[in-house]
């Protein structure tokens, strides 16, 4: 048993002729001590996944240069025999990106702090203190959208699915500036492709340890809440993708499914590793921003209660009093030499409403794999899918659309252990359908098992499309670091404000958007960078749809059809690309 419930028993036995409104206040303050205590201990940490496509060609050959590498750096791999076989062309490749990485590491005064040593830990966990280097059956050369001159270029060319992971490192600028250093490397050493197919995953940790509880599930809250803001920052083929399905959409907190019943379905009821959050006292309804006041009639005997009420309504907006909203009308105080003039950063050249975020909520999606067991066999009785299955014979989580994000929110901070975070995060019992942010690592079969396995102890962000740019990394890195570390941080006021600013903005999205969010949270030259990638990727879309060869999302027969080829792709005529 945790201090903070010895605490809350012995309080409440000895208070028991006390009103019920001192035993709340006491829950309440022993909660915030066990937060903050939690919060101590906090290590933040962090990886990256990269995927893309590297070009090789045999030497001697006189190829087309194609349009994409006008201005590269970089040079395609050449291979002193173009008959090599598949696995041998692979661990050329692998070889001569892996030296790359490791002269850019040790170009590097100070990098990043590991986690692990890739010497001194067990053998399982070596591999998560140095960069590694592997090759991705499933990162394929896409079809859609590319122009027939440009794909006979491509075409000419051998293309090798590579996936790179960074080392578990602390969070640090060091650590960021180690992951642009590599990133920068491989681009002006090869040339490098990041098609639809491939993506960019970050993993968030604490450490060794597991994420405290306290954080983990207000980073859950936030992440379902902020989801259909978050998307606006990714391209559409990222958006309707099995490998990143929206938590907003298609989680079990969004369908409705309340934390106890889920506590109870997975025998986890008497496990509570932090009471719940206590947000009965919350508003319900928030605007932070102001909008636009309707016209002001004219006034008549000194008094205009029209007046009075649009300046209660704007101070009520404006999270101040109406005294400080009126003073601040009559422009007091003014900014002087020790009070300098705060300005808001300016927004990227996107109006509010223009980003377009998910589709519309497609049901056919949520039941599958819900009612069938995965991959056609019954579920192993206690499994997953077997309460899943269970579940959908009832009825529960099996709404015909998502619920508002405020009482999905609320659900997830009614939770009181890990394993009912997780369980109300995931999208679908089969494993091979991922959610945008997984929670997987803190699953009842994962999390603190007895046998000491369960050796991953991130959540995993899994939507951001694969580039290649090293500031566009970057920045996504640190937006979501931004975005765990306020979950953790954050007063549950402010936190909760965020929450209903996401709810709003869901309804209107010309009132408020993400980079709105970003400017809240303090990422305005994150939001810069970002901008540009946005901007990149509708560029690429408008291109796909005058093309005409866009079905709006990644061909999943396609990348299926790769596997099969080994580690390099090749089309349907056979020759390898």
């Amino acid at each position: 048993m945790n201090k903070s419930a010895k605490y809350n028993i012995s309080y409440t036995s000895r208070c028991r002729t006390t009103g019920s409104s001192h035993i709340r206040l006491y829950l309440h303050l022993a909660s915030e001590m066990a937060t903050t205590n939690e919060m101590q201990e906090d290590k933040p940490s962090f990886g990256v996944e990269l995927e893309f496509l590297v070009g090789c060609m045999g030497i001697g050959e006189q190829l087309v240069l194609p349009q994409l590498f006008e201005n590269s750096k970089g040079n395609p791999f050449f291979l002193a025999r173009r008959d090599l076989t598949r696995i041998a062309i692979g661990a050329l490749v692998q070889h001569s990106i892996e030296t790359t990485i490791n002269n850019a590491v040790n170009s590097i005064s100070r990098g990043g702090s590991r986690v692990f040593d890739p010497v001194a830990e067990p053998y399982d966990l070596r591999r998560y203190g140095r960069w590694s280097v592997g090759q991705d059956s499933s990162v394929f050369l896409n079809r859609l959208g590319i122009p027939a001159a440009v794909r006979q270029q491509l075409s000419e060319y051998l293309w090798v699915p590579i996936e790179i992971a960074s080392p578990a490192m602390y969070v640090s600028d060091e650590a960021f500036e180690e992951i642009r250093t590599v990133v920068q490397a491989l681009q002006d050493t090869f040339w490098i492709i990041t098609p639809r197919s491939a993506g960019m995953h970050f993993h968030y940790g604490n450490g060794k340890e597991y994420i405290p509880f306290p954080k983990l599930r207000r980073m859950a809250a936030l992440t379902l809440a902020a989801d259909a803001l978050l998307v606006q920052l990714h391209p559409e083929h990222r958006r309707a993708n099995d490998y990143c399905k929206s938590n907003r959409l298609y989680s079990r907190a969004a369908h409705g499914v309340g934390a106890a019943d889920t506590a109870r379905r997975l025998r986890r009821a008497d496990d509570v590793e932090a009471p719940a959050e206590d947000f009965r006292t919350l508003p319900t309804v928030r605007t932070n921003r102001p909008r636009v006041t309707p016209p002001v009639p004219p006034r008549r005997f000194g008094i205009n209660p029209f007046w009075m009420v649009s300046a209660l309504f704007a101070a009520r907006r404006r999270s101040c009093s109406l005294l400080q909203w009126g003073l601040s009308q009559l422009g007091w105080p003014r900014p002087g030499p020790s009070q300098p003039e705060r300005r808001s950063p300016p927004r990227p050249p996107f109006r509010r409403g223009e980003l377009t975020g998910y589709g519309p909520f497609d049901p056919a999606v949520y039941d599958d794999g819900s009612n069938d067991p995965p991959r056609g066999r019954q579920p192993r009785p206690g499994s997953r899918a077997a309460r899943w299955q269970a579940q959908q014979q009832i009825g529960v989580g099996n709404s015909p659309a998502p619920i508002d994000i405020v009482p999905a929110v609320k659900a997830i901070l009614s939770c009181t252990n890990a394993p009912t975070v997780a369980e109300l995060m995931q999208v679908s019992p089969d494993y091979t359908e991922r959610p945008a942010y997984s929670f997987r690592h803190y699953e009842s079969a994962e999390y603190k098992r007895d046998d000491g396995g369960g050796e991953l102890r991130t959540v995993e962000f899994r939507q951001c499309a694969a580039t290649m740019v090293p500031e566009e990394v970057v920045a996504y890195g640190k937006v979501i670091m931004r975005l765990c570390e306020f979950a953790g941080k954050a007063h549950l006021n402010n936190f909760w404000k965020v929450v209903l600013d996401c709810s709003v903005a869901e309804a209107r999205g010309d009132w408020y958007d993400v980079f709105d969010l970003l400017a809240e949270l303090g990422l305005a030259d994150e939001a810069r960078v970002l901008a540009q990638s946005v901007e990149r990727f509708r560029a690429e879309q408008a291109s796909a749809q005058a093309v005409g060869n866009d079905n709006g999302g990644d061909d999943r027969s396609e990348s299926r059809g790769s596997g099969s080829s080994g580690l390099v792709y090749h089309d349907e005529e056979g020759d390898w690309l």
